[in-house]
């Protein structure tokens, strides 16, 4: 069994359309990453009023951020809005001088700003109703009366999951099973720098490329026999209709493991190399205040490169079973790709059955915004986190297409 494995894999990556599509992904990959880093944009809050770029302005978003660093009290919320205020007019509007950068007292305003601009966003979240921003927002915050900041966004949390007009639809059963997750989430919420597992969370939508990848070079598996005409051949030898099937589909799981291990190595690596790999620890809540998801970045991050690769595998299985059935490797490449990009051609939609099955695309349980959202799957009294559901999903795919995918090619009738 072995030896057969080892000559599929060298069969695969013999193939040409294998070796250009993994070397042009990766090399997408790593393109896009360092755009990534080449990008970053932040506010010299001192001095030059241009803006930093690159490596720069990096080291100003861990400035800032280790300028607020620490935990996230009402006490705190209410003295850093209480700041705020003292720089605006009832309007929301900065007051002058502190509106002229020409002036002391508006460059004063202008390196408080800058600084503070990231942490403003988070702690005034909880008060936030769709696009506004901190300005608007501050000047409804009371902070001569106690603030209950992580009341607040319960509150908000709670009106996200009633209303009905949203993306998603919840059950009573679902909205609690949220309320609840949410009040298990440990309190106050430390802030501080996370750049780098922060930036991965963002990134998480090119391991597409890998799953690419991967359709490219593994479309042809069987499909390959067929249009070879060696299927004649292979399946009348000892081992074709019983070792060869299943060697292919463990050359092919081999393989895209492989190449999804040196995708994921560059996704998360080159951000932590540049924007360093502190802050590991803090929660996810450094996101956003209302998140109900009790984990550390670090964990987040691992979540969503595991679900990546669970979904590979389940990528990879139906298309194998395509290939098992299919003779054209083109036909089984644009079927992989179209699950991949759909939900990109898609506009957005207020259907809560829809929503529910395009966020069981790969797309989806890369992207950061959903996986670390109110997302669950919901059946009478029993309710499924995102997390599991995807889990439970990918891997029924894989342990239903894989076996198929054999069984359909050991069973092929030879022309």
């Amino acid at each position: 069994m072995a030896s057969l494995v080892i000559f599929e894999l060298k069969k695969m990556l013999g193939r040409r359309v294998t070796q250009v599509s993994l070397g042009v992904l990766f090399a997408l990959s790593l393109l896009f990453m360092g755009l990534n880093v080449v990008q970053q944009a932040a506010v010299n809050p001192a001095g030059d009023p241009s803006m930093l770029s690159g490596t720069a302005a990096i080291a100003q978003q861990r400035a800032d951020a280790e300028q607020c660093a620490g935990p996230i009290t009402d006490e705190a919320v209410a003295a850093v809005v209480g700041e705020f205020q003292t720089f605006l007019d009832e309007e929301g509007e900065v007051k002058a001088p502190y509106d002229d950068p020409a002036t002391p007292e508006g460059e004063q305003f202008r390196a408080w700003y800058h600084t503070h601009y990231q942490y403003l966003n988070l702690v005034l979240g909880p008060w936030m109703q769709g696009y506004e921003t901190p300005d608007v927002v501050a000047v409804r915050v009371n902070t001569a009366e106690p603030l209950d900041v992580y009341g607040q966004a319960a509150a908000k949390l709670a009106a996200t999951l009633a209303d009905p007009d949203g993306r998603l639809t919840y059950t009573p059963t679902e909205q609690a099973f949220w309320l609840i997750r949410y009040d298990e989430v440990p309190k106050p919420v430390e802030y501080g720098y996370a750049g780098g597992w922060d930036d991965v969370l963002d990134c998480l939508g090119f391991l597409l490329f890998a799953m690419m990848a991967v359709v490219l070079a593994c479309a042809p598996v069987f499909t390959g026999e067929y249009q070879q005409r060696t299927d004649a051949v292979v399946l009348a030898t000892r081992c074709g209709k019983t070792k060869l099937p299943w060697a292919k589909v463990v050359a092919a799981v081999l393989l895209a493991t492989a190449a999804y291990g040196l995708f994921a190595l560059a996704i998360v690596g080159v951000p932590l190399v540049f924007f360093g790999a502190d802050g590991g620890a803090l929660p996810v809540q450094i996101r956003s205040l209302t998140g109900a998801w009790g984990l550390t970045v670090t964990q987040a991050v691992a979540v969503g490169v595991g679900l990546g690769y669970a979904a590979l595998l389940a990528l990879l299985a139906v298309t194998l079973l395509l290939s098992a059935r299919l003779r054209s490797s083109m036909a089984i490449f644009a079927i992989g790709i179209a699950v991949l990009v759909a939900p990109l051609l898609v506009p957005s939609i207020q259907n809560n059955v829809a929503n529910h099955l395009l966020y069981l695309l790969p797309y989806f349980a890369l992207d950061a915004s959903t996986l670390l959202g109110p997302v669950s799957y919901a059946a009478g009294p029993l309710v499924l986190d995102y997390h599991a559901t995807l889990f439970t999903v990918y891997a029924a795919a894989f342990l239903i297409c894989a076996p198929l995918a054999a069984r359909t090619f050991a069973h092929h009738q030879v022309a």
